[in-house]
């Protein structure tokens, strides 16, 4: 028997976790100047990818449904 592996799980995973990790590194790198615009996109991605990573983690989680067709029928 194999070990089931959520492919939807494991790549929204990985896209939320590389969002909030480029996130907080371009809202590092703006600083803290005149250009608030950048921090705040960076702020709202980093935001989006920490969501996703969660969803992520619920999908990965998630069991494949036994076949309900069964030979008695």
């Amino acid at each position: 028997m194999s070990k089931f592996v959520s492919k939807k799980g494991h790549n929204a995973r990985i896209t939320g976790l590389a969002m909030l990790v480029f996130g907080i590194a371009f809202a590092l790198a703006g600083g803290y100047g005149e250009g608030q615009t950048l921090m705040s996109i960076s702020v709202v991605v980093a935001l989006a990818g920490f969501i996703t990573f969660i969803v992520g983690i619920g999908l990965g989680r998630e069991k494949p449904k036994e076949s309900t067709v069964s030979a008695d029928k």
